[in-house]
């Protein structure tokens, strides 16, 4: 089992043939989703003190302790020896539940720094230009300073993969870390929240991205997001004329789709082509539509890719009904209502 070490600039830990009895003050059991700077951390207060439980480990001579050839190959059932002579820092107690703590899908998490194995610190100007918010329905947003991606995610305990989907191509400046930011968030590999913060490690121990809750800061208020009621994808069952109660129904609703994330942001599938964009709403109804990139394929004369990016760019109110299981799109001076079913 690879486990990738967070804060690890290059550093080789050669190992050390077992020699003396250890006095261990105490011993740990490496757990699943366990690597060796997570434990440093938590014990001695400083990631980059893995090597010190590497020596412990094969320094003794009895071998109670699983000798460790290589820092990031460690497996679960394994025994460390913890010497905490003189340790200061005291081994974090596990904190009663009281809701605070952010889970790492709901808020938008703006990146502050990260720290490279080679010894590369990036860290943008303006961390809220460059935030990525995990939705419930395994999709994710990002923010790439001008641009704009989606993309989807998959969690496995403490594993992290991101796929990244569709995105702008806005020109950002020669200034902008946009790239290296998708670039790092394409390479995650596990991650964990402490202190409030989300922490990244990146594959092949490539280093660590390190994330705050946006909208807190500097005694910021959170702004207001769309309701929760919308954030889900919806599929296009049918136009209704409220006229006449003449419908149009769509042939395979399963190609038509609406996602609304709470960043501000939609993404949607138009039978053969794909788009996004940006959205406002609120509690009253009212809805606005900003289109963004859409791919222009040919999908065939019974499509109705066209009706669709037609009706995001006229709709004004929406309101839900079947207890949030039906979103109503409606046109404004009684034009057409589109019926959307969510998935």
């Amino acid at each position: 089992m690879l486990l990738i070490l967070p804060w690890v600039f290059g550093i080789m830990v050669q190992p050390v043939q077992a020699q003396q009895e250890l006095n261990c003050d105490e011993t740990y059991t490496v757990q699943p989703g366990d690597w060796l700077s997570k434990i440093a951390q938590k014990y001695f207060g400083d990631p980059l003190a893995y090597d010190r439980l590497v020596t412990l480990a094969n320094a003794d001579s009895d071998d109670d302790y699983t000798d460790i050839e290589n820092p990031d190959l460690i497996e679960p059932g394994w025994l460390l020896c913890l010497d905490l002579e003189g340790q200061t820092v005291q081994p974090e107690q596990p904190a009663e539940s009281d809701g605070a703590t952010p889970e790492l899908v709901g808020p938008v998490w703006r990146w502050t720094q990260s720290q490279m194995n080679d010894g590369m610190i990036w860290e943008p100007d303006v961390p809220a230009n460059y935030t990525v918010q995990f939705n419930p329905d395994g999709q994710v947003a990002i923010q790439a300073d001008c641009n704009q991606v989606s993309g989807s995610y998959a969690v496995a305990g403490s594993r992290l993969s991101i796929t990244l989907g569709p995105s702008t191509l806005a020109a950002c400046g020669p200034q902008s870390l946009g790239d290296q930011f998708l670039t790092q968030l394409g390479g995650a590999a596990i991650y964990f929240l402490q202190e409030g913060s989300l922490f990244i490690d990146l594959l092949t121990d490539g280093g660590t991205m390190q994330f705050d809750a946006g909208g807190t800061a500097g005694g910021e208020q959170p702004v207001a997001g769309p309701p929760t009621a919308l954030l889900k994808s919806w599929q296009w069952e049918k136009q209704v004329n409220p006229s006449d109660g003449r419908e149009t129904l769509t042939s395979n609703p399963a190609n038509y789709t609406l996602t609304f994330n709470a960043d501000g942001m939609y993404q949607f599938q138009a039978d053969c082509n794909q788009g996004s964009g940006s959205y406002t709403a609120d509690e009253t109804g009212a809805i606005r539509f900003q289109p963004g990139p859409v791919t222009l394929a040919e999908c065939g004369p019974q499509s109705r890719y066209q009706d669709m990016l037609t009706m995001m760019q006229a709709v004004q109110d929406y309101r839900l009904e079947e207890a949030g299981a039906v979103l109503v799109l409606v046109w404004p001076a009684g034009g057409p209502e589109d019926i959307y079913r969510a998935q």
